[in-house]
């Protein structure tokens, strides 16, 4: 839902530029398309250098802000009536940033994202879990080689003989697919669908569950980055 207004407040934005053309626009002169080509050039760069200040793993959605300042650039290059130019640009200006802050918002919530790569560089990262888990059985069947092991979560049935958990934190996987909605294309935003995976241990001896460990989804809250 909040990706579907994201898209149609940008669309809005563009079709209101349009029309504001017709009564107020112009054919754009060199010296108009020169200006229309700097007022978008200055715009998009100002917007980008101020979404990069929050950039992080999850992306810029920069189709969304390319759009924006295009309109920008449009209103100045067809308006030739300085006082009217200025009070469109200003407007548009404002909305561009306002649909900035939004976009780095909402590819933070549940279910965007901005990074194409991002599921498979978070997932790489994190399966360094399942290596720790199985090396940590591995060592547990060195010195235990009778050792038995009930099937479960490996944070559960992994106890060392005095009693101490070897996983006193759960190693957890997100597991994630990214995909397209129908505004993908033109805002940049990408659908993100999640799955916390847990380690779990077949059952067996130590070195047979070492060699054996499964992901299953576990049912718990995703944490956001």
């Amino acid at each position: 839902m909040a990706g579907n207004l994201f898209a149609t407040a940008i669309i809005v934005v563009l079709i209101c530029t349009l029309a504001l053309l017709k009564p107020f626009g112009q054919r754009p002169t060199r010296q108009s398309s020169v200006r229309g080509a700097a007022a978008f050039l200055i715009a998009f760069l100002v917007l980008t250098a101020f979404a990069s200040l929050h950039l992080c793993d999850r992306g810029l959605p920069v189709q969304s802000i390319a759009i924006c300042t295009l309109c920008i650039g449009l209103a100045s290059a067809a308006i030739h009536e300085k006082r009217i130019r200025g009070q469109v640009t200003r407007i548009l200006a404002i909305l561009s940033f306002a649909i900035t802050v939004w976009g780095l918002g909402l590819i933070h919530e549940t279910g965007y994202i901005a990074n194409r790569a991002w599921a498979e560089s978070m997932e790489k990262r994190d399966r360094v879990n399942v290596e720790r888990a199985r090396d940590a059985v591995r060592q547990l069947a060195t010195k235990s080689p009778s050792m038995k092991l009930p099937a479960g979560w490996i944070e559960d049935v992994c106890i060392a003989g005095d009693g101490t958990k070897l996983f006193p934190f759960p190693p957890r996987i997100r597991s994630a697919t990214v995909g397209r909605y129908w505004y993908t294309r033109f805002t940049g935003v990408y659908r993100l669908n999640q799955a916390m995976m847990g380690v779990w241990c077949p059952g067996g001896t130590a070195k047979e569950c070492a060699a054996n460990l499964e992901l299953r989804e576990v049912k718990e809250e995703l944490g956001e980055e």
